[in-house]
């Protein structure tokens, strides 16, 4: 097996956040779409980690909320690589590949 590079355990709650997010179009260069940077959850301001509680079930530190937001990068790269909403850990087998996470348990 190869040595994994990045393990990373998605969670039922990036999932329940990332079911709620606000995706929307950036209209630059050929456009593409886009987790709304201003309003993830559908609101704006102080109300994203009050979002963030309210969409996982349970109260958490800001510094909490802000650590499960920014790991969405991560879980839904994994989410469109495996075509999968499984929760569980994954590895990244090759650095300079984002494409190259397997589901491990």
């Amino acid at each position: 097996m190869i040595k994994p590079v990045e393990t990373f355990k998605l969670t039922e709650e990036h999932i329940k956040l990332l079911q709620h997010a606000y995706v929307d179009w950036w209209d630059c260069d050929y456009g593409a779409p886009c987790i709304d940077c201003k309003r993830p959850y559908g609101n704006s301001g102080e109300m994203i980690y009050k979002n963030i509680c309210e969409i996982v079930g349970r109260k958490l530190t800001e510094n909490q909320a802000r650590k499960l937001h920014e790991e969405l990068e991560t879980a839904l790269q994994i989410i469109l690589v495996t075509l999968s909403f499984k929760s569980g850990y994954y590895i990244k087998e090759d650095i300079y590949c984002n494409r190259s996470w397997k589901f491990v348990k």
